[in-house]
């Protein structure tokens, strides 16, 4: 919890972005509800009462839901990402920032690659935490990025 008290700061700045992704969280939770609402006429009124009206339109409507869905998970994928982005851009430019002012016996005192380590993976770590926090559900994360895995 102190973790994420820490990162309210940072993500403060993005809650226009972070709003707009659990909207399209609750987007994609009706379009779930939407697909099983289709099925029910699809197995009723095609398979059972054999009406061919039903058969050409029903999948279309299906097509067309997924494709809603789909576009929702992507929307609300790159909205997590660059918020998560966003945070992870800030914490590093503020660390690059104290490193500046550090004198050059703290520099004298530790390794080049121990302090390029803190800078990437220390606060690339905290990038995980991010998007978790405001998320509804992981339905649509990039499964791509390495920072984002589960």
């Amino acid at each position: 919890m102190k973790v994420y008290r820490r990162l309210l700061p940072y993500v403060k700045v993005y809650w226009a972005r972070i709003v707009a992704a659990m909207g399209l969280a609750l987007v994609i939770s009706g379009l779930e509800a939407v697909t099983a609402w289709l099925v029910k006429p699809l197995l009723d009124d095609v398979f059972l009462k054999k009406d061919l009206f039903m058969l050409k339109i029903l999948p279309f409507a299906l097509i067309g839901v997924y494709f809603l869905k789909g576009s929702a998970r992507y929307g609300k994928a790159y909205l997590v990402a660059q918020v998560g982005q966003g945070v992870v851009m800030r914490l590093r430019e503020e660390v690059y920032e104290h490193l500046q002012g550090m004198s050059l016996s703290f520099f004298n005192n530790r390794a080049s690659a121990e302090l390029l380590s803190r800078i990437t993976h220390d606060v690339g770590a905290s990038a995980v935490f991010t998007p978790k926090w405001f998320s509804l559900g992981n339905g649509g994360w990039p499964r791509s990025r390495s920072w984002f895995s589960h």
